[in-house]
């Protein structure tokens, strides 16, 4: 049994921005109809043979909002073809990662019909731009939240995304760079621009959801069990079919489409337990040693816990915070 199945289908490589630090290769590719299908079928047998009973698909590329046919084909053949038994968990079932660049109202509308959910990464847009965006993605669909990446650009104007999902009453995902632990000065930065993110969030008096704010920590995980799904639960779709353990990592690829669930290798699973620098750590129920990825780009090896453990410490109270006020 699988109690959460979460997959990130990259539909396309292609993609009008040449954003350098996306770790996705670009192109010219797209599923054809027939890997849309074969996709589909293989998360479909995988729900049966797991009794899986909450799933939710990423939907990245490249830009998949440049191709609508295929994003909106996919969907709607999951939601044809998925088992009865298979939930959207509170959060959604299907989420869009987009950069705002091709928000036709018609796609818009198609995505509302669908319940499909939107993550705008701001890229780095000017702030005007931004909020024009997600007017018209709010503006339609009802609701937009925002998707950041802490390069220097949008590390210096975090406060100002900030508002900015606070004034859409947005939720807003603040990631670092993968190899931010690697980049002399990042880590501090990182934490003297998050609590300041946090003043903010804690004035405003709004409920927030807490999930992903701070990395891919989930305050509002209250078992004993790693809440996390890397390396567990979780692969990424490439838009040739290939399979990855890891979102971030490229070279993570453990098999195909054609490869059933259960000869997946999986390694590097996102847990604490080995780590020895993070026993009787407070917070190791919802950091789990931080992203395997940052810190292999850190120290060369999995087996350091992250390199934002000074930062997380810190920080980790006022997230709780947010928690409690989102629980109530």
């Amino acid at each position: 049994m699988m109690d959460h199945f979460h997959t990130n289908i990259y539909i396309t490589n292609y993609c009008n921005r040449k954003c350098k630090d996306c770790y996705y290769p670009k192109g010219d590719e797209t599923m054809d109809v027939s890997l849309v299908d074969k996709t589909v079928k293989w998360i479909v047998d995988t729900c049966y043979s797991y009794d899986v009973n909450f799933y939710r698909a990423h939907i990245l590329g490249g830009e998949p909002m440049s191709e609508p046919t295929t994003m909106l084909y996919l969907i709607d053949q999951l939601k044809k073809k998925l088992p009865f038994f298979v939930r959207p968990p509170k959060e959604g079932q299907f989420v869009v990662f987009t950069n705002g660049d091709y928000l036709f109202p018609m796609v818009l509308k198609e995505l509302k019909k669908r319940r499909v959910k939107i993550l705008l990464n701001p890229t780095n847009d000017k702030i005007e731009i931004i909020r024009n965006k997600m007017e018209t993605i709010k503006r339609i669909c009802k609701g937009v939240s925002l998707a950041v990446v802490l390069d220097y650009i949008n590390m210096d104007r975090i406060e100002e995304l900030t508002d900015l999902a606070i004034e859409f009453d947005s939720h807003i995902r603040i990631n670092r760079l993968y190899n931010g632990g690697a980049i002399p000065g990042y880590v501090e930065k990182y934490k003297e621009k998050m609590h300041k993110v946090f003043d903010k969030l804690l004035e405003a008096k709004k409920p927030m959801w807490p999930n992903f704010i701070m990395e891919s920590t989930t305050p509002t995980w209250d078992g004993e069990k790693n809440p996390n799904f890397c390396g567990k639960c979780f692969v990424a779709i490439n838009h040739n079919g290939k399979i990855r353990s890891c979102n971030g990592d490229m070279s993570t690829e453990i098999g195909d489409i054609e490869t059933p669930f259960k000869e997946l290798c999986f390694s590097h699973r996102w847990s604490a337990k080995n780590l020895s620098e993070c026993n009787g750590c407070e917070w190791i129920i919802w950091c789990q040693g931080g992203c395997p990825l940052t810190r292999k780009l850190a120290y060369g090896t999995y087996e350091y816990r992250s390199p934002f453990c000074s930062a997380f410490k810190e920080l980790f109270p006022r997230l709780m915070k947010l928690k409690e006020r989102w629980v109530v």
